[in-house]
This record gives C-alpha cells, sequence and structure tokens, in this order.
C-alpha cells in the first residue's frame, strides 16, 4: 500500500455514487423538500401589507391621570408579619415559623 493510495477516506476499490444518483435535494431542483407535520403548521404572521394600520387614530383617555387616581383611591393591602433573626436582617415570614400560636388566626363563627 503506498502513500497515495491511503490517502483518501475510503480505499479504491469501494465504489462511489456519481452526483447524478444522490438521493440529496439539491439546490437548484424542482424538488422541495416538505415536512412530515407540514399541516400541523400556525398561519403566518401577518404582514404590514396585508391590512395597513388605522393612521391617525388617537384616544382621548389620559392614562397618566387615570393610573394616579386609580392608585390613590385603593385600599392599601396589610403588611406580611416577620421577624428578623440576623443582624444584618434577613427576614421569613412569622406564620409558618411556629413563633405565633395558631389560635390567633382560627376563624371564628
Amino acid at each position: 500500500m503506498t502513500r497515495f493510495s491511503a490517502s483518501t477516506i475510503c480505499t479504491a476499490a469501494m465504489q462511489h455514487q456519481s452526483p447524478t444518483d444522490c438521493k440529496f435535494i439539491s439546490f437548484f431542483s424542482e424538488q422541495k423538500f416538505e415536512y412530515a407535520d407540514a399541516d400541523r403548521k400556525k398561519p403566518a404572521v401577518p404582514t404590514s401589507k396585508d391590512e395597513p394600520p388605522l393612521l391617525g387614530l388617537k384616544t382621548t383617555k389620559n392614562f397618566i391621570t387615570k393610573n394616579a387616581v386609580e392608585t390613590i383611591m385603593s385600599v392599601p393591602g396589610k403588611p406580611e408579619k416577620k421577624y428578623a433573626d440576623t443582624r444584618i436582617g434577613d427576614t421569613h415570614n412569622l406564620i409558618p415559623s411556629g413563633l405565633e400560636p395558631k389560635f390567633v388566626h382560627k376563624k371564628v363563627c
């Protein structure tokens, strides 16, 4: 065996396929690849040319004022009961810790 006969990946005695017998789809072929689950594909996102947006549409609603009024009129929530267990100030919930008696949270009929 000479150096040149072993310079290919396969031995010289193997039969190679010609490019015309190739089972891959070439770039310029008429045959196109199609996925097996192409029927389950979602519809395409509409482009801007399909239905143009309404230009000049303006609202008279003042969102900043509406949000400010909503925040001012809302009832503040109760803060969670917490305890600090280190000097740094790491806090944990008080109710599941067992430091507060359970009968305090019982609902009275």
